[in-house]
C-alpha cells in the first residue's frame, strides 16, 4: 500500500518478515534525497495501532482541518 498526502509513503512486509514503513524524505543539509524505513514486529503493530487509534480521538487538537484536506 503506497500513501499520498503529506509525504508518499509505503508499506510492506520485507524478507525477514516484518511490517516496513518507508518513507522517501529530502535533506536540506546535504541537498540529497534519503529514504527512511522502520521494521516493526506484530507486538509492536498491536501498540502502534493502539496508539494511533487514540491519536485519532484528538486529531482536532495536533492537525488542522487545511492539513486534512478539508
Amino acid at each position: 500500500m503506497k500513501l499520498k498526502q503529506a509525504r508518499e509513503t509505503e508499506t510492506f512486509i520485507n524478507e525477514p518478515g516484518y511490517y516496513a514503513i518507508k518513507q522517501d524524505a529530502y535533506c536540506e543539509r546535504c541537498n540529497e534525497d534519503h529514504s527512511a524505513v522502520i521494521q516493526l514486529t506484530p507486538s509492536q503493530m498491536r501498540l502502534i495501532i493502539s496508539d494511533m487509534k487514540e491519536a485519532l480521538k484528538i486529531q482536532g487538537e495536533w492537525f488542522s482541518e487545511r492539513d486534512m484536506g478539508v
